[in-house]
């Protein structure tokens, strides 16, 4: 009884010991899908940039042409350039949310 007591004792204090840490595991992303990531993500922001300032450059008349030319994904098709400018800027705005989440290096474009 004593061998089986001393046993069981000594093998549950090894699992105890051998038992996971406080630590948590790091886990590290890898560099070429970030760095991929981050490449779209600034060139979607240039590609908006530019349709940002032909939309502010352009008459009413060609700025359904343009929304066509650059196919921004959330940006109002229409004639009124400040429902095709608010539409931008905010989708702009979440580009840049998302570069600062992913802590890409900084890019050249307007801030």
């Amino acid at each position: 009884m004593k061998r089986v007591l001393s046993l069981s004792l000594s093998l549950s204090s090894l699992l105890l010991m051998s038992a996971c840490t406080a630590e948590t595991e790091h886990i590290v992303a890898n560099p070429y899908k970030m760095a991929k990531s981050c490449e779209s993500i600034d060139q979607s922001l240039e590609k908006l940039d530019r349709y940002i300032l032909v939309v502010e450059n352009s008459s009413a008349f060609h700025l359904e042409e343009a929304s066509v030319a650059y196919e921004i994904p959330g940006v109002t098709i229409s004639n009124h350039k400040k429902h095709m400018l608010r539409d931008a800027k905010s989708y702009r705005e979440e580009l840049i949310s998302k570069h600062r989440a992913m802590e890409c290096p900084t890019t050249k474009t307007k801030q």
